[in-house]
């Protein structure tokens, strides 16, 4: 018996080692599919990280592309504008030379009318003196005629 009893004792040490070597490999197993479980999760949330950048890079290309077009739209309306606002400088230029010609041709004709005018007030006085001689004579003439 006490051979028994000493297989026994070495039964049930091996057992318990077993037991023990059990319950090791099943908690390894349950940390491991923790584990397992854990980067699976983990590697979820980065792959749903990586698809919400995606979309955020998509967004933001179509958001550059947008504005790209409007930049380009606005460069097509500066560039019509400067256009526009040189040919408007170009005819306020030829404005400005017609108004310089009229301002001058202004002056001249003034200046032509003055001198006519003063050309009458002299021929005027001239006649005025001319028919007061005339008158003077006249009435020389008439008294010399009204004595004869």
């Amino acid at each position: 018996m006490a051979a028994k009893a000493g297989s026994t004792t070495k039964k049930s040490s091996s057992e318990g080692r077993k037991n023990q070597l059990d319950v090791t490999v099943n908690v390894r197993y349950i940390d491991s599919t923790k584990a397992v479980d854990d980067k699976f999760c983990a590697l979820e949330e980065k792959e749903k990280e990586i698809q919400r950048l995606k979309m955020i890079i998509r967004e933001r290309e179509h958001d550059l592309e947008r504005l790209s077009n409007v930049l380009s739209g606005n460069e097509e309306t500066i560039n019509s504008l400067d256009s526009l606002v040189k040919a408007k400088d170009m005819e306020l230029d030829q404005i400005s030379a017609a108004y310089k010609n009229l301002q001058w041709l202004k002056q001249e004709t003034e200046e032509k009318y003055r001198c006519s005018l003063n050309e009458r007030e002299s021929i005027i006085q001239q006649l005025q003196k001319n028919l007061q001689e005339r008158n003077k004579e006249m009435e020389s003439l008439m008294f010399f005629f009204a004595q004869i």
